[in-house]
């Protein structure tokens, strides 16, 4: 990893602190968040198939990992969101119309800004 991950994260207005907390040395927290990295299109393409099959089960299965995920990466922003999907989710499964129209509306900005931590920690990965 090239430079400081601790300058890296701060200047992209993560949480550093969240993260080593959550993975105690930075080298674990390397690991941890290169796998973040490497998920991020199929994990946000199988919250697109579950919102597309209409599945609220496994739509709010699929949010509740990208929350638990980005929280332990330090993302505390992007965690603290796909937390209100997984809330409105859980909500959906029991026909809630209005949080039905939330998931289906506002699902595809969270994923937006999901996908752009692929090209914001690519120079980490890539070098």
């Amino acid at each position: 990893m090239n430079g400081s991950l601790k300058e890296f994260y701060l200047s992209h207005g993560l949480s550093i602190d969240n993260a080593l907390e959550n993975t105690v040395t930075e080298e674990l927290l390397e690991d941890v968040l290169h796998d973040y990295w490497e998920g991020i299109e199929s994990s946000a393409l199988e919250i697109e198939d579950a919102l597309k099959a209409e599945d609220y089960k496994l739509y709010t299965v699929k949010v509740h990992a990208l929350k638990s995920s980005s929280r332990l990466v330090g993302i505390m922003g992007l965690g603290d969101e796909a937390y209100e999907y997984e809330l409105t989710g859980y909500e959906a499964q029991k026909g809630d119309e209005a949080a039905i129209a939330k998931i289906k509306n506002g699902t595809s900005e969270l994923l937006s800004k999901y996908r752009s931590y692929k090209e914001i920690f690519a120079p980490v990965f890539n070098g």
